[in-house]
């Protein structure tokens, strides 16, 4: 890229399909936690209400009422006690571990969907090169890392602060004292949950202004100068200079062919000096076909052709224009060109004879 050149265009299809590849896709891992972090909260919100919260606080009560110097205290009944705490942990932790990782498999494909880049897996030594990672720190992206870091500690210790100081502030925590188990676990829930929410929500929020800045960030990173794109384009359709000699030769080569054919013509209709077409009646479809057309030099050439192997030439100026026009070589002519082409195929045969091929 020329030096001081501005990236001013869009990323084109391919710039972005090799970028996908290299991993440089708009993703905010941040995103994905929030998601699942609100999801849990609210799971756990509606499901220790009921018999999850039940049996909570019948395995806590009987942990704080076991008593080692009971007479039933043996390696059986220790046994048993940790059974049932593991089957409740369990049941609690495994169905979370499940929503968890399915919430955050949808949040990363939501967010990039799903591709397997094998290329941003390799390995990279400029990643573990200390001076790149210098680099990396003070720039851009990296103060806003340490912005984004900054505004997570202080959404958290904010919300809980004012959690904990209105609990304080209406006695809900010193009503505690005395209660029983059930209650104290109902108003420690009741404050966890408004602080699980609140920080879920906040940082949710956050990380969505974040998927929008790495949007941003990769669009401008991927814009393309005009080198760039004019580079594209030569790779992806050629070189314009070498596509420009290859129909050339590709005219050259079907005028050959078409100079060959102008023999087997049964008529030269033209213009007079400006058109020439040369038409050769098909039997087999039982319409003449175009098996020449030229302007200018070319029709000059057709005409000196058609004299040399003697193919009859008459002059009809509207007739050959619309020729010229309409008819591509090799194909028949329209219908309602019929009657004209006829009439002069006619006087042809009357007045020259049908030619041998």
């Amino acid at each position: 890229m020329p030096e001081g050149e501005e990236k001013s265009f869009a990323a084109s299809p391919r710039k972005r399909e090799e970028a996908r590849k290299q991993g440089q896709v708009a993703k905010s891992p941040d995103l994905s936690t929030a998601a699942v972090l609100l999801a849990l909260v609210s799971v756990m919100h509606v499901a220790l209400p009921g018999v999850a919260g039940q049996s909570l606080i019948s395995n806590i009560q009987s942990a704080f009422l076991f008593n080692p110097h009971d007479a039933e205290f043996n390696f059986n009944t220790v046994h048993i006690w940790q059974m049932r705490a593991l089957l409740w942990t369990g049941r609690i932790v495994v169905p979370a571990l499940l929503i968890a990782t399915v919430l955050g498999v949808v949040a990363n494909v939501g967010q990039v969907g799903f591709a397997v880049t094998p290329e941003a897996m390799a390995p990279k030594w400029d990643r573990v090169n200390p001076i790149n990672g210098l680099k990396r720190l003070f720039s851009a992206r990296g103060f806003v890392e340490l912005a984004k870091g900054i505004a997570k500690m202080a959404i958290v210790a904010g919300i809980c602060y004012s959690v904990i100081r209105d609990a304080l502030a209406d006695g809900t925590i010193i009503k505690l004292m005395g209660v029983s188990l059930p209650v104290t676990m109902s108003a420690v829930g009741a404050i966890l949950w408004t602080i699980g929410i609140r920080v879920s929500v906040w940082l949710f929020l956050l990380a969505a202004a974040d998927y929008a800045y790495q949007k941003y960030d990769l669009e401008k990173n991927l814009k393309m100068t005009l080198t760039e794109v004019k580079d594209e384009m030569k790779q992806s359709e050629g070189d314009p200079q070498m596509k420009a000699k290859v129909r050339k030769m590709q005219r050259e080569m079907a005028g050959k062919r078409m100079m060959k054919d102008v023999p087997t013509a049964d008529v030269v209709v033209t213009n007079p000096t400006h058109f020439a077409v040369a038409l050769k009646y098909d039997e087999a479809s039982g319409a003449p076909i175009v098996v020449a057309k030229g302007q200018d030099l070319i029709a000059q050439k057709i005409k000196e052709i058609a004299r040399e192997n003697r193919v009859p030439i008459v002059e009809n100026k509207l007739l050959a224009r619309r020729l010229h026009k309409v008819v591509e070589i090799g194909q028949q002519i329209p219908g309602d060109m019929y009657e004209a082409v006829a009439q002069v195929l006619a006087f042809v045969y009357r007045t020259y004879g049908r030619r041998r091929r």
